[in-house]
């Protein structure tokens, strides 16, 4: 009876051992085949200028963030530099984007009053 029982203990740990492997080749497997470039077919590449955020480049793509993020291996959205090349998926051809940060207007010169300073004598 130990022995029968053995056995099957046996074949229950070299089967959960099979399953094991099976199953970390194929997440491995799929890790890599699921990521860019295999899993976006078609898109465009897009060079970041200054002024560009990632929000602003997908809303003109008519793409999400996540999809350019994904794509791109992106931890950090805020984190995009000027001049990094982007693949943009599911686009069609480059598209230009106007700057989403506005320049400043130039700032008047103050005029000194004679007489007065900061304590008011």
């Amino acid at each position: 009876m130990a022995v029968s029982s053995c056995r099957k203990c046996f074949r229950l740990i070299i089967l959960f051992q099979l399953l094991l492997f099976i199953g970390c080749y194929a997440a491995q497997r799929n890790k890599i085949t699921s990521g860019f470039p295999f899993r976006y077919k078609k898109g465009t590449y897009h060079t970041v200028r200054r002024g560009q955020t990632l929000w602003a480049i997908a809303k003109t793509y008519n793409v999400s963030v996540t999809d350019i993020t994904m794509a791109n291996g992106i931890s950090d959205p805020d984190k995009i530099e000027i001049g990094q090349r982007l693949f943009i998926p599911k686009a069609y051809k480059s598209k230009k984007i106007t700057p989403t940060v506005k320049k400043s207007p130039p700032q008047k010169p103050t005029k000194k009053i004679p007489g007065l300073n900061l304590f008011g004598q």
